[in-house]
C-alpha cells in the first residue's frame, strides 16, 4: 500500500489549473476560431457582404470576453454576433461593421458582468442569430482547423515537482470533456491530474464560470480545510476564485503571458482579485517549481 506524501514547504494544498492559455496556449485555436465562427456566420447566414481581412482581432476577442460571463466560447460567439448586429440595422458589408464594432467602448460603458443575458437585454435577440447555429460552426471549425494549433506552456517538469511535493492537482475549466481530455493527453499530462471539472459537469449553464462551482467541487472532493491556488487566465477566474474564499481558503494567480493586455489595463486582474499576475510562462513555470 502507497503512503500519501506530505506537501513539504509549499503553501498549498492543491493547486487547480484552467486549461486554456494557462496550462495550453489557444491563441491560434479558440480565439481563432471564435474570429472566424463570428465571421463566416455573418457572411454565410446573415448575408453580410464579406472582406478578405478578419473583421475582429484578438484584442477585440479578449475586450469582449472582459464583459464577465463569457468565458464559454459559443457564448462569446453569440454575444458578438448580437453585439456587431445590434450597431446598425441596415449593415450590408462587414466593412460597416469595421467602423462600429466599439468593443472597447462598450466595455467601459457596461456594468460587468454582463453575460449572454445581459447582451440579449441590451441589444436584443434575433432569430437568425441561433445558439445551436453557433456551436455547430465553431465545433467543425475547432475540429478540423484549430484543435492541432495549440502548444503546451506548463512544462512536464512543475507537474512532477508538484507530485513530489505531495501537492494534488485539479483542473477547472470552460472546456467540454472530450476536448480536454484530448488535449491533456495529447501533450502527455492527464495523469498527473487527480480531479478534473468541465462543462459537462456542471449542473446548469448559470454554474459557469464566475460562478464558483468548479472550485468548490473540487474542495469538496479533496476537503474544504485545505489550501488551494487557483490559476486562470481572464478576470472571470480571479472573481472566480475571489468568490470561492468566502468557502475556502484559495488562493488566485493571473496567467496573462497570451494576453493582448498591456500596462494599466492588466488592472482589471487585480481588481477582479487576482494576488499575483505573470506575464510570462518562464517566470510562472519558475513560481510553480517554487511551490
Amino acid at each position: 500500500m502507497k503512503r500519501r506524501v506530505k506537501p513539504v514547504n509549499s503553501s498549498y494544498d492543491v493547486v487547480i489549473f484552467d486549461i486554456d492559455n494557462v496550462m495550453v496556449d489557444t491563441r491560434a485555436s479558440y480565439t481563432d476560431c471564435i474570429r472566424e465562427t463570428v465571421q463566416i456566420y455573418l457572411t454565410r447566414f446573415l448575408k453580410i457582404k464579406p472582406i478578405k481581412h478578419m473583421l475582429l482581432t484578438r484584442h477585440d476577442v479578449e475586450t469582449f470576453k472582459r464583459l464577465g460571463g463569457f468565458n464559454d466560447d459559443w457564448d462569446t460567439c453569440y454575444g458578438l454576433l448580437l453585439y456587431l448586429c445590434g450597431q446598425d440595422s441596415e449593415i450590408r458589408s462587414l466593412n460597416d461593421l469595421l467602423q462600429t464594432k466599439k468593443i472597447l467602448g462598450l466595455l467601459k460603458t457596461s456594468k460587468t458582468p454582463v453575460g449572454v443575458h445581459g447582451i440579449e437585454k441590451r441589444f436584443g435577440k434575433r432569430p437568425d442569430v441561433q445558439m445551436k447555429r453557433v456551436s455547430r460552426l465553431f465545433q467543425a471549425l475547432y475540429w478540423s482547423k484549430y484543435i492541432r494549433r495549440e502548444k503546451p506552456i506548463i512544462s512536464k517538469r512543475v507537474f512532477r515537482h508538484l507530485k513530489k511535493q505531495g501537492i494534488r492537482i485539479a483542473i477547472a475549466t470552460g472546456r467540454n470533456l472530450k476536448e480536454a481530455n484530448y488535449v491533456l493527453k495529447r501533450f502527455g499530462i492527464r495523469r498527473p491530474i487527480n480531479f478534473l471539472v468541465t462543462l459537462n459537469h456542471l449542473p446548469g449553464a448559470r454554474f459557469k464560470k464566475p460562478h464558483p462551482y468548479s472550485l468548490l467541487r473540487i474542495a469538496k472532493r479533496f476537503g474544504l480545510r485545505l489550501r488551494y491556488l487557483y490559476i486562470g487566465d481572464l478576470p472571470d477566474d480571479m472573481t472566480m476564485a475571489k468568490t470561492a474564499r468566502r468557502q475556502i481558503r484559495c488562493g488566485s494567480w493571473a496567467f496573462v503571458g497570451m494576453s493582448e493586455l498591456r500596462g494599466k489595463d492588466l488592472k482589471c486582474f487585480e481588481q477582479a482579485g487576482a494576488e499575483r499576475l505573470f506575464s510570462s510562462k518562464q517566470a510562472l513555470n519558475r513560481a510553480l517549481l517554487s511551490l
